[in-house]
């Protein structure tokens, strides 16, 4: 009988039969590793409908620190801007924010421009544009030499809180309304400070008509928003 601790003839011992099992583990491991991280930006085990159990950082969108905040800008603000990219019915620029510019065909001259080719913009051209409107996806700007009605009227900054104005309908929706104060902006009326406004049974459009004066109150501003109240 072979002694204790010795291999029968023929047969490979426990520990080295052991080797190449936790080979093909660690090799295993590693390539499913390797094909999360590929296809799913995490080394971390997905669940059978694709989620991860905890975002990677690596795979994150980076912040882009250091740039100014588009909601700092003010309607009428004269910036310097960087063509980016020309289309056919307007230009993307760069504004130095955090938001893409983009500045439309009828605003880019102070004359008409029937094709954007006629101005022979490229890449890395500098233009001088003034912010006509503030928008969660994008600053729309136009020409400093375009001369647009809205850069004579007040902007949103010389407003009081507090202030009465009078305020014509334009427009509105099932919870808002914007009326014309003889600001840069229109006004923006909250279905919260109209009055005998019932939210679960009402559109708060249906209560104004057309061009209908309404005497508000200016509950605050920003850069390019004014809030009202009827209240």
């Amino acid at each position: 009988m072979p002694s204790h601790g010795s291999s029968l003839p023929g047969r490979v011992p426990t520990g080295r039969r052991l080797v190449p099992k936790l080979l093909l583990l660690a090799v295993g491991s590693w390539v499913g590793c390797a094909r999360n991280f590929l296809f799913a930006g995490t080394c971390l085990p997905q669940d059978t409908h694709g989620r991860k159990h905890r975002t990677y950082l690596a795979a994150e969108e980076p912040a882009q620190a250091g740039l100014r905040s588009f909601e700092d800008l003010g309607i009428g603000e004269e910036l310097t801007a960087t063509v980016k990219e020309v289309q056919k019915n307007g230009a993307v620029v760069d504004l130095g924010i955090d938001k893409p510019g983009w500045i439309h065909i009828a605003n880019v001259r102070a004359q008409k421009v029937d094709k954007m080719e006629d101005l022979n913009w490229s890449p890395g051209e500098k233009l001088q544009v003034r912010v006509v409107k503030v928008k969660k996806n994008e600053v729309d700007v136009a020409s400093v030499h375009k001369d647009l009605e809205m850069f004579s009227k007040r902007a949103p900054a010389d407003f009081a809180i507090g202030e009465e104005v009078m305020g014509r309908f334009v427009s509105g929706t099932a919870s808002s309304v914007f009326l014309d104060i003889g600001a840069m902006v229109d006004g923006f009326l909250p279905g919260e400070h109209v009055v005998d406004f019932d939210a679960a049974t009402q559109k708060c459009s249906d209560l104004f008509q057309k061009g209908q004066e309404v005497r508000l109150k200016v509950v605050s501003t920003t850069p390019s928003k004014i809030t009202l109240s009827m209240k």
